[in-house]
């Protein structure tokens, strides 16, 4: 809720933006992309440096972890070279703290601040009022320069790239060029190979000839070149035709951008990636379009920037090949204010690359609350370490959500699969998904995938980690189980990637690693729906309006929580006794919660629940009449008096919490 502090400072006028879609007043220009990571995080361009005061209160921005991007893209939105305001509305946490959010405001070299005010609530809210002054240099795409570095040894590649920047649809309209940084060979190859109009030769240096000075090359390019917009890139790409219209899509006004890359087999290649740490060498993750980590890096393969930006922090001359060069641009980047983005839409394709680059990088899911690690970070609270799978346990995959799946070990990648009552269906050819593993020792592994009867097996293929598997199949409870060894996968192993050729529509029903031998299970059963279910780090039957499940259970979060609870054969069309095993939340001298409960979306019963230190079990009778032919039961839990923590003055913990659900047991009754 806005006070009347905020309130008076709101002006009339079409140049004011609202972030959001309840503005106080009708006459705002409001639009939540801002909030939307479909788009990145961004507004048309249209709207940058358009506006005189942008409004970022409506939504609490410490709730969102990809609140760097967010604080960016607002900046952008005001006027270029004039003076402008700014209103902020968070709650400090974990993700955002109040100095953070200073030092983000204080490092950025295109703007000015002054503080008009800073009010505090007594809930934890912090409303911030500045007034901006922007730079007055306004970004264009007028001027572009393809940059290439290559050792000389694939002209092949080079060739491919340069033909590929001519055929950029609408290339003409602006001021192009290519340079290219190698050694002298290469052009002289070139000179055979191609036209060289619009093609200029940057040699390389003749220092450290025996070693991949690509620091160098990057900075003599960027050093040389009078184009505003750069790409520099390893030869191993070319650029779809569509560039152009891409870029003009994503804006102008940028920094730096990692964009997308795919193979040519349509697979994602690692784009928007990020380590586990600032300056520790850890693994590298690849993160999923539109998550956040405040460990991200520009993969040194290729980056779009505006020359300025890299002649003030150009790559580390003291740095080689392969000794994270680009994971210290990023980082230097980011200490002088600038906010590396990605940018979905512009998709560069790779034509070659080393076997298995692609799965030195983990895959990580997206949290709602907390940066993926793959590796734990003692030092950094908001790092939450992925989930494992664990061996000859059976994942039923049908109903299940993305979060449900990573609280089970699996990373789907979110554009690639749709999720359903029949399982995962792939929206792509070839779909990928990764299983998270627990490096084990002289362990052999299988991989069992249960698909429909009607389709015919011969049209499945699975690889892992590119690998061709060899599928043996066997017909189990009306469905076909294809089964395939992982012994090529090292036991160091921390994740497999499957790719899925299926037809189309086809649905993946279930999926599981069994050991071989007579330790493993011969005969898995497909559902496993054994009641009671323990919510102790278990998501597997919550739907939408949980928190993250603990040690204890899991927390409802808000007005109404779903469950998705799987129904065995022998109860359809009987009626079922539902056992809760609860705690409430609420202040410490309340008697009592109550508690709503609906099943298949009609209300059945109003529970009491009162504060105990262990929880209480309340029970339930559903009419047969609402246990359908279906393979789940669908139950709300609605509180009726959820609070924060925040709203108690215990913590900054926001979340507004109901009830603690510790377990759920379902059984036939008379």
């Amino acid at each position: 809720m806005l006070d009347a502090t905020l309130l008076a400072e709101i002006g009339a006028g079409d140049d004011i933006f609202w972030a959001g879609n309840c503005p106080p007043l009708g006459r705002l220009n409001t639009s939540h992309r801002l909030f939307d990571p479909t788009h990145d995080f961004r507004q048309p361009p249209s709207d940058h440096g358009r506006f005189s005061a942008v409004y970022l209160v409506e939504k609490d921005l410490g709730q969102h972890k990809q609140w760097p991007l967010i604080l960016d893209e607002a900046l952008r939105l005001l006027r270029y070279g004039q003076r402008s305001k700014l209103f902020l509305r968070f709650t400090q946490n974990p993700l955002l703290s109040i100095f953070a959010l200073a030092a983000f405001l204080r490092r950025r070299r295109d703007f000015s601040f002054e503080l008009i005010h800073q009010d505090s609530h007594p809930n934890g809210t912090i409303v911030y009022a500045l007034n901006c002054q922007r730079e007055e240099l306004i970004p264009t795409l007028s001027t572009f320069e393809f940059a290439l570095i290559s050792d000389g040894q694939r002209t092949h590649n080079v060739v491919r790239f340069i033909d590929s920047v001519r055929q950029i649809r609408g290339i003409n309209q602006i001021a192009w060029s290519v340079a290219l940084c190698g050694p002298r060979s290469l052009w002289d190859d070139l000179s055979v190979a191609t036209s060289l109009d619009n093609v200029r030769f940057v040699e390389e240096p003749d220092q450290h000839l025996g070693k991949p000075w690509i620091t160098r090359k990057k900075n003599l390019i960027v050093e040389s070149s009078t184009a505003e917009n750069l790409l520099v890139a390893h030869d191993r790409y070319e650029m779809p035709a569509a560039f152009l219209d891409q870029m003009f899509e994503f804006g102008a006004d940028f920094s730096v951008i990692a964009p997308a890359q795919a193979n040519l087999a349509g697979q994602r290649f690692p784009d928007w990636v990020a380590l586990s740490s600032q300056w520790s060498l850890t693994p590298c993750n690849l993160l999923q379009y539109g998550d956040y980590s405040p460990h991200l890096y520009v993969n040194g393969g290729v980056i779009i920037s505006k020359r300025r930006v890299l002649t003030d922090t150009p790559w580390n001359n003291l740095l080689f090949w392969s000794q994270a060069e680009d994971v210290e641009l990023s980082r230097s980047l980011t200490d002088k204010g600038i906010t590396p983005r990605l940018a979905q839409k512009v998709e560069l394709r790779v034509t070659d690359s080393r076997p298995g680059y692609r799965f030195d990088f983990t895959r990580l899911p997206h949290l709602p609350h907390a940066y993926a690690a793959a590796t734990p970070n003692a030092t950094d609270p908001c790092m939450a370490v992925t989930s494992k799978v664990q061996l000859d346990v059976l994942i039923n995959l049908r109903d299940r959500s993305p979060q449900q799946l990573h609280d089970l070990g699996i990373v789907a990648e979110g554009n690639a699969w749709l999720n359903g009552a029949a399982g995962w269906i792939p929206l792509r050819p070839q779909a990928e998904l990764s299983i998270n593993l627990t490096p084990r020792s002289n362990t052999h592994i299988s991989v069992r995938a249960y698909f429909p009867l009607s389709v015919n097996n011969a049209d499945i293929c699975i690889s892992a980690n590119d690998a061709p598997l060899t599928l043996h199949w066997r017909l189990t409870n009306e469905m076909q189980c294809a089964t395939a060894s992982l012994d090529a996968l090292p036991p160091s192993a921390h994740q497999v990637t499957l790719a899925v050729t299926a037809p189309q529509a086809t649905a993946l029903m279930a999926i599981g690693l069994i050991r071989q031998g007579p330790e493993g299970l011969n005969h898995l059963p497909v559902d496993l729906r054994r009641y009671p279910v323990s919510l102790s780090h278990n998501a597997r039957i919550l739907g939408s309006g949980w928190s993250p499940p603990e040690a204890f259970g899991a927390w409802t979060c808000g007005n109404e929580s779903k469950l998705q609870l799987p129904l065995e054969p022998a109860m359809l069309g009987r009626n079922l006794k539902l056992s809760l095993s609860m705690v409430a939340y609420g202040p410490p001298k309340s008697r009592r919660q109550w508690v709503g409960v609906a099943v298949e979306g009609m209300a059945l019963a109003l529970l009491e629940v009162r504060p105990h230190k262990k929880p209480v079990r309340r029970s339930i009778r559903i009419p047969r009449a609402l246990v359908k032919n279906s393979s789940f039961l669908h139950v709300s839990l609605s509180p009726h008096a959820p609070v924060s923590p925040a709203e108690l003055g215990q913590s900054s913990d926001t979340r507004r919490l109901g009830i603690g659900l510790t377990a759920v047991d379902l059984k036939t009754c008379w």
